[in-house]
């Protein structure tokens, strides 16, 4: 975890002919070495390796001098487009045929802006799927720089976006439509049948983002109330959520259970309500378009999973760092993103306060204990990636996360299944979720009222004191006498 985590730390990187070849010896190395030494080259081996990833995706950018270069690319939309009336924009995936162009294109189809007014839109429907061919002009991906906010040439860099680009007026030609096996379309008909089960609901913009990780929806007023609140992770489809489909998916294995004669459930009864858990978080986890933090999390239920099928007494500290390594491997730039910390310090934040500790406690304690702690070691992280923190947000959390755990998500992943069958279970179960999720938010507007101004806009924490404030914090959340 610290070879791959430490790359990051450093402003230039070692070049890739010198990595590989310290990659080389360094594997010799450890043929020579006893197996207690081993374990030290796994530092620089896993350095090297992250150092070789930060380099092929720094040579898969558009260079500087080919900005503003003019190209007929083809390829497939490979997310779902924002439309708005200044046009659409959406991620561009150019076919393996395209040669030098970068494999992630960000663009941007904008409307003419000398047409005549009232006539008809030039940005035709774009779906997700579909393959066209356009007349691009790409742009290096680069962003202002900003002392408070979102780091936009990292979100570029994080996500592999080696271009941005605009659509030219030219022969723009809509291929072919989408493969049926593409996930962005059936993300996309998903969410086209929730908006024919619920569209005119309140709040559905919540239960599109709780239901396939769809935010453009999202208000800007939203995102203040969230933000002002502390409570943005509860829309970002990460381990709660997953969470609870697999426990949906237990009890659903359990169900299954039924059909089968009693000597098999003895033999299947702990192999199958595991297996549809994690199935059902699989695919819900698809649905959300596979994103980052949807990936740690199955990542994390993947290994659960194993632990307790494998019937070894693995450690929780232990599956905590077999998870953090496996997302490193899965996704090597995971240090560059704000949610990568969030949920692992949280989750270790919840072992040291529970895993030790002996003796039966009440259930609301837990959850106060619980709140406080994850609120008061998380704080000054918050503030060293977001330049912000929420005074509010430990009440908001102790009345948000159980709406939306027990009264908004559960309707909706049934309702997931419920859209495809005739009748109108899922219509009742989305209007309950989406009454409940309009509510929260008028709860949640109110206490984002009570966010001191200061408090919503700190200056950037050095990385030396965030450490500090939050080693200051666990030491204050250890028990009596420690």
């Amino acid at each position: 975890i610290t070879g791959a985590v430490s790359p990051f730390l450093f402003v230039t990187t070692l070049p890739s002919p010198l990595a590989l070849v310290l990659i080389l010896s360094v594997s010799l190395c450890s043929l020579k070495l006893a197996n207690g030494l081993k374990f030290f080259c796994l530092f620089p081996l896993f350095f090297l390796i992250v150092t070789l990833a930060i380099n092929h995706r720094v040579s898969q950018r558009l260079p500087l001098s080919e900005s503003k270069s003019q190209h007929e690319i083809s390829g497939v939309i490979g997310s779902l487009p924002v439309t708005n009336i200044e046009g659409a924009r959406f991620l561009f995936l150019p076919d393996e045929s395209a040669g030098s162009i970068p494999a992630k294109i960000y663009v941007n189809w904008y409307e003419d802006r000398h047409g005549e007014a009232g006539t008809e839109s030039n940005v035709p429907p774009v779906h997700a799927g579909e393959r066209w061919r356009l007349q691009l002009v790409l742009r290096s991906p680069r962003g202002r720089v900003n002392f408070h906010g979102v780091d936009t040439e990292r979100w570029y860099f994080t996500r592999g976006i080696g271009a941005l680009a605009y659509v030219q007026p030219g022969e723009n030609v809509r291929l072919s439509g989408p493969a049926w096996y593409d996930l962005q379309h059936w993300r996309e008909l998903v969410l086209d049948n929730l908006t024919e089960k619920a569209g005119e609901k309140p709040a559905f913009r919540i239960l599109a983002a709780l239901a396939i990780a769809d935010r453009r929806g999202l208000l800007r007023h939203d995102r203040q109330i969230l933000s002002g609140t502390g409570t943005g992770h509860l829309l970002a489809i990460s381990g709660l959520h997953i969470g609870l489909a697999a426990v949906l998916g237990y009890y659903l294995g359990r169900l299954c259970l039924l059909v089968f004669s009693t000597a098999q459930k003895q033999r299947l009864a702990f192999v199958v309500p595991w297996a549809t858990a994690w199935l059902a978080s699989f695919f819900y986890a698809a649905l959300s378009g596979f994103g980052v933090s949807t990936q740690r999390a199955l990542i994390m239920l993947t290994v659960a999973s194993v632990v307790l099928l494998s019937k070894r007494n693995v450690h929780p500290v232990q599956a905590w760092l077999i998870a953090m390594s496996l997302v490193l491997l899965a996704d090597p730039f995971a240090p560059l993103r704000a949610g990568f910390w969030f949920s692992f310090i949280a989750v270790g934040v919840l072992m040291m306060l529970f895993v030790p500790r002996q003796g039966h406690m009440p259930v609301w304690k837990k959850m106060l204990l619980a709140q406080f702690g994850i609120s008061l070691v998380m704080a000054p992280l918050g503030m060293f990636w977001f330049q912000q923190a929420s005074l509010p947000g430990f009440l908001a959390n102790l009345v948000a996360i159980p709406v939306v755990s027990f009264l908004v998500v559960p309707p909706i992943l049934v309702s997931l299944v419920l859209i495809w069958l005739p009748g109108p279970m899922a219509d009742w179960l989305l209007t309950f979720a989406a009454y409940c999720a309009h509510w929260l938010l008028l709860i949640l507007e109110y206490l984002s009222a009570l966010q001191p101004i200061n408090f919503s806009s700190t200056r950037v924490t050095g990385l030396a004191s965030t450490i500090l404030a939050m080693l200051g914090a666990t030491v204050f959340m250890l028990p009596r006498g420690t």
